[in-house]
């Protein structure tokens, strides 16, 4: 059996490794498309939410976290084949679809809850 302060410092090392481990996630964002309202926020995308995962049994909903921003672009192409990849222009945003006025960017993750 280890010693307590052993044990207290394999999980603090463990904790710690897991919080300076740089998550990524899928932002989603709405192309703005009225000028007026564009120059009035200064932008031409507005948030939406995060790309995230229903469990089917709670309803409970969690965004999905990717290790690396190559996997959540990966994700992204694989889940939307008829758009060009997410990271085609190296910005790690997606282009926005003409039909649904959305886009999707590849983001640091800050342990956001999904509402």
């Amino acid at each position: 059996m280890l010693a307590p302060f052993v044990r207290a410092h394999r999980v603090f090392h463990r904790e710690a490794r897991r919080a300076t481990a740089t998550m990524y996630c899928l932002e989603i964002l709405r192309k703005i498309e009225d000028v007026d309202e564009m120059l009035a926020r200064d932008g031409i995308f507005e948030h939406v939410g995060y790309e995230h995962r229903v469990d089917p049994t709670t309803g409970h909903r969690q965004i999905l976290r990717f290790r690396t921003k190559k996997r959540a672009a990966e994700y992204y192409d694989e889940n939307n084949p008829g758009m060009r990849g997410l990271n085609a222009h190296g910005t790690w945003r997606s282009d926005w679809d003409a039909v649904t006025k959305l886009a999707y960017a590849v983001r640091e993750d800050h342990q956001v809850v999904a509402q």
